[in-house]
């Protein structure tokens, strides 16, 4: 019998504390969190709000940067250098880097925005040789890689660059594909 109650006394010991029977304020990262039972006091919301907000605010600014990244080298090539849809750009010098957000400051880069809507596929010759570069879209991501890292092994090749939708042709297997 004295185990029994001893048993339930301890299953009543166990729900109070469960259901935050002097709870205790929680130290975090942004300071102390009053705590009402397991759940913030109703004066720590506001905290915890802008807590979410600042969060939120910070995965947004990781989520855009490609996309605003690209955004920045179309505009600097368009805008200061004149290129248009299709032009190969060469960034060799720091200062030809200038103003774009990702680029690596000691790596040459041969690149040029297209715009496969208004152009149609593309084809793209890349002659043999110790090259690595490839096909991305705007948020940077890999659509194919080229040369040594891509299909060809940098023995070279023609690449057929596909629009978003476009069904590949039925000569497309003299090609390696990036769709």
């Amino acid at each position: 019998m004295h185990g029994a109650i001893r048993a339930a006394g301890f299953s009543l010991m166990t729900m109070f504390v469960s259901c935050g029977v002097g709870a205790q304020d929680v130290e975090t990262r942004i300071g102390k969190v009053a705590m009402e039972g397991e759940l913030p006091a109703h004066d720590s919301t506001p905290k915890l709000y802008a807590e979410l907000d600042f969060q939120q605010a910070t995965q947004s600014y990781l989520w855009a940067l490609p996309l605003v990244s690209y955004a920045q080298w179309q505009e600097e090539f368009r805008g200061k250098l004149g290129a248009h849809n299709g032009d190969l750009m060469v960034l060799n010098s720091y200062e030809d880097k200038l103003g774009v957000i990702t680029a690596n400051a000691t790596t040459p880069y041969i690149l040029g925005f297209v715009d496969l809507n208004e152009t149609g596929p593309l084809v793209i010759e890349l002659p043999p040789g110790p090259t690595a570069g490839g096909v991305g879209d705007f948020w940077q991501r890999a659509i194919i890689d080229m040369g040594q890292t891509g299909p060809d092994k940098g023995k070279g090749g023609k690449y057929l660059v596909l629009p978003p939708g476009a069904e590949p042709p039925a000569d497309a297997g003299k090609y390696y594909l990036a769709k």
